[in-house]
């Protein structure tokens, strides 16, 4: 009689088989969920990080420009491989009043960098600075 009394009590009940189901499903969901968030996050700062390289090798590619005696002009372009879904766009405005130099000491100018991709409406990455006329 006692080994049948024994076995009445060992074992789990319906109701907390049930809570504990409950308990890992939610966390789960959160886990997954947790996930979904980061990956978004991730491929976010990809697309920032990446503007940023780019943006700097184009300004690197306007110094070497300028420094060869071109002059920075408003235009337009696409990156090369492998950035070919990327694009840029500078635009140049002379300001050299707002700096206080006169057109003989040659000025400065306003740029203003844009890197996006092809297909998007969003700026992924907008810059603004002075660069010397």
């Amino acid at each position: 009689m006692k080994a049948s009394a024994i076995s009445k009590d060992c074992g789990f009940t319906l109701i907390e088989v049930l809570v504990s189901l409950v308990v890992l499903s939610t966390g789960i969901v959160l886990v997954l969920r947790a996930m979904g968030t980061s990956a978004g996050a991730l491929s976010a700062a990809r697309v920032t990080s990446r503007s940023v390289w780019l943006a700097d090798q184009r300004l690197a590619e306007i110094d070497i420009a300028r420094a060869a005696g071109e002059t920075v002009a408003t235009e337009r372009g696409d990156f090369l491989d492998p950035f070919t879904s990327y694009r840029w766009a500078i635009d140049v405005e002379e300001s050299s009043e707002a700096a206080g130099a006169s057109s003989e000491e040659g000025g400065v100018g306003h740029l203003h960098l844009e890197i996006s991709r092809h297909g998007s409406d969003r700026v992924d990455l907008e810059l603004d600075t002075l660069v010397l006329q």
